[in-house]
Parts: C-alpha cells; sequence; structure tokens
C-alpha cells in the first residue's frame, strides 16, 4: 500500500511512462495533466489527503487540485482512456483493488 504522495508520483511516472520531474513540474502537456489529474483523486478518495496537503506535496496552489478534481469527474463520466490511467495508478499503488 502507497503511503505518501511522493510514492503515488513514483508509481504513476513507472505506469505511464511519464517522467517524475516533469510530473512535478509546472509544464502543462495534457499528457502530464491526465497523470497529476489521477493523481489528485487517488490521494483524495484513497488516501484521504486534503487539498492543501496534495497541493503541498504536488507544490501547487489548492484551487489546482480543486479543479483537477472537477476535470478527474467529468473524466470519469466520459473519457475510458482516463479512466484506464486512473486505474492502472490506483491497482499498481495497491488502493483500488
Amino acid at each position: 500500500m502507497i503511503v505518501t504522495i511522493k510514492e503515488l508520483l513514483d508509481v504513476a511516472a513507472e505506469v505511464t511512462g511519464c517522467d517524475r520531474k516533469k510530473l512535478s513540474s509546472s509544464c502543462r502537456k495534457a499528457e502530464l495533466v491526465i497523470v497529476r489529474d489521477a493523481c489528485y483523486a487517488l490521494a483524495k478518495q484513497y488516501m484521504s489527503r486534503t487539498d492543501a496537503s496534495i497541493s503541498q506535496a504536488f507544490g501547487r496552489d489548492r484551487s489546482t487540485i480543486s479543479h483537477g478534481m472537477k476535470r478527474h469527474y467529468e473524466r470519469m463520466d466520459e473519457d475510458r482512456f482516463y479512466r484506464n490511467i486512473y486505474n492502472k495508478i490506483g491497482k499498481e499503488a495497491g488502493l483500488i483493488d
């Protein structure tokens, strides 16, 4: 079971092939934003983290996390690719069965 957000990011980088440093950077490439949003949601839903603690771990503003969560819910309803990424990261991290 993943304990820290840093470990979650390491798993996300491994699963998706994204550069770990870029996941924590300010880069706004769509592929990175999708992975970040999935990590925000996993941290909030399965690790019981607050927006404030997630924002601190990612070096983001709290409102960025709130907006990312809004996008997460929209994507979960509409985007099969996003759902697959979210589930792969969650399963590999031991958060989703």
